[in-house]
């Protein structure tokens, strides 16, 4: 059974960003970002978009086994723009 867990712990925010070394590493086409520069960059005090977007990140798990990472990016700033230009699907 997959379970789907929000990503909280500083503990867990690694394994969130190191999953796709592990999952790619037999892959000779597989180019590694640099953790470090990842982590940065969804870390609000680092990165300025954070003054007007949030995020969610979250792991999939199955049998204990972790088997997909997913971040859900809510940019208020776009969404507060585009309401005024969108019809009611866009929103």
């Amino acid at each position: 059974m997959l379970t789907i867990q929000e990503v909280n712990t500083r503990r867990d925010k690694r394994k969130f960003f190191e999953f796709p070394v592990r999952l790619y590493k037999n892959n000779p086409w597989f180019v590694p970002t640099l953790i470090s520069e990842e982590m940065r960059d969804f870390n609000p005090l680092k990165n300025a978009a954070f003054e007007y977007a949030s995020c969610k990140m979250f792991l999939a798990y199955r049998e204990g086994k972790i088997v997909g990472r997913i971040a859900a990016i809510l940019n208020n700033a776009y969404n507060y723009k585009m309401n005024g230009y969108c019809s009611k699907k866009c929103v």
